[in-house]
């Protein structure tokens, strides 16, 4: 006969399972960020200062994207559950990176990076569902090795991602990235037991 298991190991099997999820969709994300500018100068802009533009705006509508939903994000996380965010945010992900290897122009780019900065943002998603599950003395430890998948992640993705790059060309970097950014997604719809409510919180129905 199986035990059910305790909540001390249910919070640490959820841990675990943020944490590779966290990995993989940075790695996914980092592998086809570092490759956008000669993907821009395989959809025929060739000119170094018109590249640089439209690298430069890639970024930056991102980051403007993101700073304006997170808070959003947070609210209906605090109201509807930490681990529909993370679902939400990486269901997101996979379907804008597999958008960004179809785009057949720049400004087709741009706007899946202005959706992405919009519907994403899993380190968020993610540290807000470890903040909720994870036992207060080991709250900081639980943090940590989310922040730890999140760099590992980003270092290891640009190597992937031109590797990936030169063996098969750069659109199929960003299906490959989609690939991995969709095997994080059933990690955490598998393995991530809780809702992610705190207290107080999430909606009855």
């Amino acid at each position: 006969m199986t035990s059910t298991p305790t909540r001390r190991s249910q919070w640490q099997v959820n841990l675990w399972a943020i944490v590779a999820a966290e990995l993989l969709t940075i790695l996914a994300f980092h592998a086809a960020l570092i490759l956008v500018p000669y993907y821009i100068q395989q959809m025929g802009i060739t000119d170094t200062r018109s590249v640089s533009s439209w690298t430069g705006a890639y970024q930056a509508v991102g980051a403007v994207a993101f700073a304006i939903s997170t808070p959003i994000w947070g609210m209906l996380g605090d109201r509807y559950g930490r681990k529909l965010m993370l679902v939400r945010a990486m269901i997101a992900t996979t379907i804008v990176l597999v958008l960004m290897g179809l785009a057949r122009t720049p400004g087709q780019l741009l706007v899946m990076r202005v959706i992405q900065g919009f519907f994403t943002g899993t380190p968020a998603a993610a540290s807000a569902l470890v903040a909720v599950d994870a036992p207060k003395k080991r709250l900081a430890y639980s943090l940590g090795l989310v922040q730890t998948s999140v760099f590992v992640g980003a270092s290891l993705g640009p190597m992937i991602g031109g590797y990936v790059a030169d063996a098969w060309g750069y659109r199929a970097t960003f299906f490959a990235s989609a690939v991995l950014a969709g095997a994080s997604l059933l990690v955490v719809s598998f393995f991530c037991a809780r809702a992610g409510c705190p207290a107080g919180g999430c909606s009855q129905k």
